[in-house]
């Protein structure tokens, strides 16, 4: 994954922090901090999406954007599970 963009900037990061919000969640008893944690994470992709056109763009670009969505829609689907809810199959 290439960042080039400040919106995958913001998505790696955000990616970044899921253990640390995955953590506090558990400590703190709270699973509201993870469901926060997913929505920032839901906001921040729609704003890539936007950004960031993804089948347009071209070679490793595509490739990269492609990676980072994958990684992204992998961790909702772990956010979401460990809530106890299911992801829907499309939107």
């Amino acid at each position: 994954i290439r960042i080039e963009d400040p919106a995958e900037r913001e998505l790696a990061l955000l990616l970044d922090a899921f253990d640390d919000a995955l953590a506090e969640a558990y400590d703190r008893r709270a699973p509201n901090l993870l469901a926060d944690h997913a929505y920032r994470l839901a906001q921040a992709f729609s704003r890539f999406y936007a950004a960031c056109p993804i089948l347009p763009a071209e070679g490793e670009t595509r490739a990269s954007r492609l990676a980072l969505a994958g990684t992204i829609l992998r961790q909702l689907e772990l956010s979401l599970d460990l809530l106890g809810l299911s992801a829907p199959e499309r939107m």
